[in-house]
């Protein structure tokens, strides 16, 4: 097998304590056109999100990193 990464964007909204921003997710992947061997979600908040990133595939593993209010850091 080459393996690949490969890099996409997810959009969504991000609720907390009454408020809502729009947000993009960053998503990795470690794999081929067979089976994605790693794939790390950086703050998902759409449930849909895991099931693009499946589709047909074979995920062998998969990680959500920690999820950090990134909006009240000025980021």
């Amino acid at each position: 097998m080459t393996a690949r990464i490969e890099h996409l964007v997810t959009s969504g909204t991000f609720q907390l304590d009454g408020g809502s921003w729009e947000v993009d997710n960053n998503v990795w992947l470690v794999g081929d056109d067979d089976e994605v061997l790693w794939k790390a979600v950086h703050a998902p908040r759409e449930p849909g999100c895991w099931e693009l990133i499946d589709g047909e595939d074979l995920t062998v593993a998969g990680i959500a990193l920690r999820v950090r209010d990134w909006i009240s850091r000025g980021r």
